[in-house]
């Protein structure tokens, strides 16, 4: 019951400001606060409940970048499911990335490897190599209500770590819109929120006030590109499953009936003898060398449930089934001319889209740095005012060079505060005019940086490309970064 139904619409006003002057401060005693209403001492342990959640949720939760082979950005969120290193996010996320990089709230930015996605959920599984993780558990229960807290954590909109609270506001949702980038039709069962979510939130828990998962943030619904209330979370039961079987499978096995089928209408209930309210679905086909047809259903067979679990509708029979594993006996209940029987039926295995491991760019790639360098000429040189410079030609996203502030464009003109020496380039053997090997100071930092220990520290002076409010290039400025080495 609401503050104002509590104590009538009229005194609302005064009661929300009673309530803001009771919440215990800096400004308010110890005395004072034990004479809170006992309305306001229950909202104040909700709002710690809240507290409690987001500060369990934070060292689990992470920024998930990837670079597509192009060198493209993009992201969402992940979290932790297994200590070992495993975290849960979007397929939508990761799908077109080459590289992935998993950022932490204490500050690890960490490479990641795509471990399994299945584009029919729109969930995948990716794998750091790191320790001291802290997994969140997802529900075990599988009870979620309309109505029921919940709390969103993600990085929307580029923004660091954000929480939100809202409520369920409706479960069983279908938006059509999972499996189009494979061209099947996918498996939702969404959860619908009214706590915040935006882009960037994809791939981020919706957790329950006791901090378990209860959804995976997947899409939103607006008219406006930001929240419009209308949040939509991958269901617990469906997660778990799935990652579960990426984690051990790199991909999901799914069961299959073999049959054609639509939604039972109350009417088509009616016309059947069965009653206007009757769950189930009706088959329209059945291929005899099916499982559905080897165990005897037939076109028209009215089915309401499968190994004792009320079947809803078309999408709810499509979600069990896929749960369960080929080879599995069940029993399915059906309405045929009025009368209800059951059928022994062994599940096959459904044909679905790969959904193995991608190829990722080879992380040995570029060196410790993962960078490529490219002398400059003696001109360029000039133009820039320099005695010496390599040009950062291309990057390996992820890669301790960009995780370290450099970009591709970038000139190295000193290394520790003094010019970059050069080598005889005797691996690509170029030779100048004279028929001498060419000295390359790419050659030389590449050399120096794979021969240097674990843990030293390199400070290199950078000029970098300046551009005006337009877009048009201005100059060079001069800029500093430091790696050190791993």
């Amino acid at each position: 019951m609401s503050i104002a139904t509590r104590f009538g619409h009229h005194r609302t006003l005064a009661v929300v400001f009673a309530v803001l002057a009771a919440v215990p401060g800096p400004w308010r005693s110890a005395a004072q606060a034990q004479d809170d209403h006992p309305a306001v001492v229950k909202a104040l342990e909700i709002s710690e409940a809240f507290r409690a959640v987001a500060q369990a949720a934070r060292p689990s939760v992470a920024r998930i970048t990837g670079y597509t082979a192009s060198g493209a950005k993009v992201g969402g969120s992940g979290f932790v499911i297994d200590p070992r290193g495993y975290l849960v996010t979007n397929n939508h996320v990761v799908e077109s990335a080459a590289s992935l990089i998993a950022e932490f709230s204490d500050g690890r930015i960490i490479p990641a490897t795509l471990v399994g996605a299945d584009p029919l959920t729109d969930l995948a599984v990716i794998r750091v190599n790191a320790e001291g993780l802290s997994a969140l558990a997802f529900d075990s229960t599988n009870h979620i209500e309309v109505g029921q807290w919940v709390v969103a954590v993600g990085f929307p909109l580029g923004l660091d770590q954000t929480v939100t609270v809202g409520v369920i506001s409706a479960t069983n949702r279908r938006l059509n819109i999972v499996g189009t980038s494979v061209g099947r039709r996918g498996y939702e069962d969404f959860i619908q929120t009214d706590a915040a979510i935006n882009r960037g939130n994809s791939g981020g828990p919706l957790l329950n006030l006791r901090g378990e998962v209860v959804g995976v943030n997947a899409a939103i619904v607006t008219q406006t590109g930001g929240s419009d209330g209308l949040g939509f979370a991958i269901p617990a039961r469906l997660a778990g499953y799935i990652t579960g079987e990426l984690m051990s499978k790199r991909r999901v096995v799914r069961a299959w009936l073999g049959i054609g089928l639509q939604d039972l209408t109350p009417a088509l209930a009616l016309s059947y003898g069965l009653a206007r309210d009757q769950n189930g679905v009706l088959l329209t086909s059945v291929n005899p060398d099916e499982p559905a047809g080897r165990a005897g259903l037939l076109p028209q067979d009215v089915l309401v449930s499968i190994n004792g679990q009320t079947v809803r509708n078309v999408e709810d029979l499509r979600n069990q089934v896929a749960a369960m594993e080929p080879g599995r006996r069940v029993t399915v209940d059906a309405y045929r001319e009025g009368r209800k029987r059951a059928f022994e039926v062994v599940l096959a295995e459904m044909n679905t889209p790969e959904s193995e491991r991608r190829p990722m760019i080879n992380p040995a790639w570029g060196g410790r740095l993962g960078a490529r360098f490219e002398d400059l000429g003696d001109g360029d040189l000039r133009s820039l005012g320099e005695q010496s410079g390599v040009l950062i030609a291309q990057l390996a996203p992820g890669r301790l060079g960009q995780l370290s502030g450099l970009t591709e464009g970038d000139i190295i003109v000193e290394v520790n505060g003094e010019a970059l020496r050069s080598v005889a380039d005797t691996q690509s053997n170029r030779r100048d005019r004279m028929g001498m090997v060419v000295r390359s100071s790419a050659r030389w930092l590449y050399e120096t940086l794979e021969r240097a220990e674990a843990g030293s520290i390199f400070r290199f002076t950078v000029r970098r490309r300046m551009l005006d409010a337009s877009g048009r290039f201005v100059g060079y400025d001069r800029v500093f970064a430091a790696v050190e080495i791993e």
